[in-house]
């Protein structure tokens, strides 16, 4: 999974690529699908990451790496990863395009599923930065997005998206989602959203979210009290074919069947 570091760049390892890393690696990597990967440019224009979205992808290959979905916090990649496919057709590198369902690209709507994956789309992500979980604990994306955008607080703030109703259960709009991703074989991930919520989106479909690596602390903050109800992963029908799918806290993970 790759995430900016808090120097907004990526780790200083990626550059040297496979000789920067342990003997036996490979056992680990080869043939790995990464479910989670940012390009570049993402969130910020001036923000460092690894390198480029085909820079990213060679790095990958050289990793032993099949392939990844490539993720943006702001907008639909679908474009972006038909054009990389074609770019590294000659790595047969598979990447996939996502959309993450944040106020700036509107919301939880099935309908905007559908077009996204009209539009080629294999995964949604429910709100990362735009939820309301997110912008209570004010989240590390938020606080890079705020320091380039002066109104973001404010915008954030009237435009939380919560996937529950007061009461405490899933929302019409996000079982809308959650229907359309089902009926276009999509793959869904909880992104930012709280562990309740979360927990909520799993019960939907009769399993429980597995936190994994810094999950165990919840949506980035809220402690995991019983954790033997988290053991299952989540699987959830998808367009990916043979690869199952697990549903993290925050992230899918793809393992082999």
């Amino acid at each position: 999974m790759t995430e900016p570091g808090p120097d907004g760049r990526g780790p200083a390892a990626a550059v040297a690529g496979p000789a920067a890393l342990p003997s036996g690696y490979g056992a680990l990597l080869r043939g790995a699908f990464d479910a989670h990967v940012h390009g570049q440019p993402d969130i910020l224009a001036a923000l460092q990451l690894r390198g480029s979205d085909l820079d990213t992808v060679r790095l990958a290959h050289a990793y032993g790496i099949s392939g990844w979905v490539l993720k943006s916090h702001l907008w639909i990649t679908t474009d972006r990863a038909r054009l990389l496919q074609e770019q590294a057709a000659e790595l047969h590198f598979v990447v996939l395009g996502s959309i993450t369902l944040n106020p700036v690209m509107g919301g939880l709507s099935g309908t905007l599923v559908e077009l996204a994956a009209a539009h080629g789309a294999r995964v949604v992500f429910l709100p990362t930065w735009g939820s309301a979980a997110d912008v209570a604990r004010d989240g590390y994306i938020a606080g890079l997005l705020r320091s380039a955008i002066p109104s973001f607080d404010r915008y954030a703030a009237a435009n939380a998206i919560s996937l529950l109703t007061p009461d405490g259960r899933l929302s019409g709009p996000a079982i809308e989602v959650i229907d359309a991703c089902r009926e276009c074989g999509l793959a869904l991930a909880t992104g930012h959203a709280g562990l309740a919520e979360s927990r909520a989106v799993g019960a939907l479909e009769g399993v429980e979210p597995v936190p994994r690596g810094e999950d165990r602390l919840g949506a980035r903050g809220e402690r995991v009290r019983d954790r033997s109800s988290l053991r299952r992963g989540l699987r959830l029908r998808s367009g990916l074919s043979r690869p199952g799918l697990v549903l993290g806290v925050q992230r899918l993970i793809l393992r082999g069947a």
